[in-house]
């Protein structure tokens, strides 16, 4: 673990935008192109994929206080999973 000089996590917390989502919202989807992450303030988050057969895949999970981005897996899909979370994306 890395800690953040105060001036780069100030540049962060400043572009940092909070949004809430709700229970199992996806959040990214197969096919789109993403260019953030997220920091989990409260809730929980899965990511998964389909296989060629359409069984779904569990690649990890995340909880409060954790950052949460798209992996480079194709079929990739992040989706909430409990109540609402409060997140705030960069």
């Amino acid at each position: 673990m890395v800690r953040l000089t105060e001036n780069y996590r100030e540049a962060l917390l400043t572009s940092a935008k909070n949004e809430i989502y709700q229970p199992h919202q996806i959040i990214h989807a197969d096919g789109q192109r993403e260019n953030r992450l997220w920091f989990l303030e409260q809730g929980f988050v899965r990511s998964y994929y389909f296989d060629h057969t359409g069984r779904e895949h569990t690649l990890a999970f995340y909880d409060n206080k954790e950052l949460v981005f798209p992996m480079k897996v194709s079929g990739m899909n992040l989706q909430t999973a409990t109540s609402k979370r409060y997140n705030r994306r960069y």
